[in-house]
């Protein structure tokens, strides 16, 4: 296997593009200096170095960092062993890339994990990578408020505007504090069957201003639609103009159609797909089932049909 090429020149980052951080840390004895560097991980080390100032002396050894790049990453529990590959799951995995070499290596577009453990989010694979992409994406793989705060720990908060999470999502994880924890965040979805209650439209209300462009949300049809017309309109009054929903209703009812219809027809129009565009902007997109239905371990999907509404929610049609 060929060794990826590395450039110790650029394992720090450059002070055009990174304010230091004064801190004496030189002034330590040199023995103090040794110590600290043998302790810290690979990250940690990183850090130290910068907030010293590159131009100075640093506390050697010099940090390894990847100056290559995958677009996608994938942190894997497969049988109880955390690997890290850029290749997706759902193909052959023929390729594991090594990060107990002491390197550190940049995520940069997007981070995928699969299958984790509460006790995988304090892997020191972690110490290994630094997380600075634009989206994050946790398939069946469990998330609650304890390890969603470590997660938001490992990465740099302000840069992620998309977050994605399917399956095994406690339900006292919210949208409000995953936005709160997400400053700059764009798009949310979350999907899972035992995920929202009834009260998580009151819950997002109670909050502020959620300025997402896209939330989509699943889970089953009693609890998703446990919210009146009125608070649906408060929410879409109360966000941007390019806002839009989806609700993505999990193993539907057989008199689900009806009862949306029911729901919903009175207060605001329904739409019918044209086969070309989608509907976006104002709307409420409703979808009866589950194109990540599949339980297997590193198992393929089984898409469930697909059956969509589209209903304006702004402006109202009927008052």
């Amino acid at each position: 296997m060929n060794t990826p090429s590395f450039d110790i020149r650029q394992s720090l980052i450059s002070p055009k593009v990174h304010h230091e951080m004064p801190y004496p840390l030189l002034k330590l004895p040199y023995g103090l200096q040794r110590r600290l560097r043998s302790l810290a991980t690979p990250k940690e080390t990183y850090n130290l170095q910068v907030a010293i100032g590159h131009h100075k002396s640093y506390l050697h050894p010099h940090q390894i960092c990847f100056t290559k790049y995958s677009y996608y990453l994938y942190i894997i529990n497969k049988g109880g062993n955390i690997i890290l590959t850029d290749t997706s799951p759902w193909f052959n995995i023929n390729k594991v890339l090594d990060w107990k070499n002491g390197s550190l290596r940049p995520v940069r577009y997007e981070l995928q994990m699969y299958y984790l453990q509460k006790s995988d989010y304090d892997s020191p694979i972690f110490d290994h990578l630094l997380i600075s992409c634009h989206k994050i994406a946790l398939i069946k793989s469990v998330l609650n408020p304890t390890t969603f705060n470590k997660l938001v720990k490992q990465c740099k908060p302000e840069r992620i505007t998309e977050f994605v999470a399917v399956y095994y999502i406690s339900p006292f994880l919210t949208v409000p504090m995953i936005c709160d924890a997400f400053c700059n965040l764009q798009s949310l979805y979350l999907a899972a069957s035992d995920h929202v209650t009834k009260n998580w439209l009151k819950e997002i209300l109670n909050f502020r201003k959620l300025n997402l462009k896209k939330l989509r949300v699943g889970g089953r049809f009693d609890n998703l639609f446990g919210f009146e017309p009125q608070e649906l309109s408060q929410l879409f009054q109360r966000e941007d103009p390019g806002f839009y929903l989806t609700l993505n209703c999990w193993h539907p009812p057989t008199n689900a159609a009806r009862r949306i219809r029911q729901k919903f027809g009175l207060h605001f129009e329904e739409f019918k797909s044209n086969g070309h565009g989608r509907f976006e902007e104002g709307f409420l997109i409703i979808k009866f089932g589950n194109k990540c239905a599949g339980e297997g371990y590193f198992a393929l999907p089984t898409p469930e049909v697909i059956t969509r509404f589209f209903f304006q929610v702004v402006p109202l049609t009927v008052n």
